[in-house]
């Protein structure tokens, strides 16, 4: 049998060999634990529970997807478009972690078509202004769709900023698209208007 095999070459080899033996296949073991140990926490994003927000942004509702730990509560979320920034307003009692599912329709940051990093900033109870803003942690199960974000806070925070580069939809690009639909309106309208005058001169 291979196992006897084994056990006979191991009681066989000098004392040198069997305690090289014995310390790689401890070093085995435990990178073994902590593979499994890591898998566990990079789970699939598929496999996260998550809760629900609904957000309005440019008058379209959306649901954003995100966890919370530590027993902290999202109140809400303020949409911030010419800040092109979400901001999360929160009741935490201790240190925790956001983290949040961003689809890239609603908020995104990229340059010139690259991926670039959100920032975020903290605000806690107290405090006049937030802590200068930082590149955001970045999960596993981003995609063309979303990117998902983790965001460490302290306890007692109450405010979270999540800065992008796009907020869907783009406020002025809204606005042009508005205007331009009314000149057309109107155009036609005027068109329309004299054309009946002519008819019944």
């Amino acid at each position: 049998m291979a196992f006897d095999r084994v056990f006979s070459w191991f009681y066989s080899s000098s004392a040198t060999a069997r305690t090289l033996t014995v310390g790689i296949a401890l070093v085995i073991m435990i990178l073994a634990t902590i593979g499994i140990g890591s898998g566990h926490i990079k789970t699939s994003y598929a496999d996260i529970t998550w809760s629900k927000f609904p957000v309005n942004i440019g008058g379209q509702d959306y649901q954003l997807n995100y966890t919370l730990s530590a027993n902290a509560t999202l109140n809400s979320v303020i949409v911030d478009e010419p800040g092109k920034t979400l901001v999360f307003m929160i009741d935490a009692h201790k240190d925790g972690q956001l983290v949040v599912e961003l689809p890239r329709k609603i908020i995104d940051s990229s340059e010139d078509k690259i991926d670039r990093p959100y920032y975020a900033s903290i605000t806690t109870a107290g405090s006049d202004e937030g802590e200068e803003a930082k590149p955001a942690t970045e999960l596993y199960g981003s995609s063309n769709d979303v990117r998902i974000l983790m965001l460490n806070f302290s306890k007692d925070t109450t405010m979270i900023r999540i800065i992008g580069t796009y907020l869907s939809p783009e406020f002025g690009d809204l606005m042009t698209g508005i205007m331009l639909t009314a000149f057309s309106i109107l155009i036609v309208a005027t068109s329309i208007r004299m054309s009946q005058r002519t008819l019944f001169k």
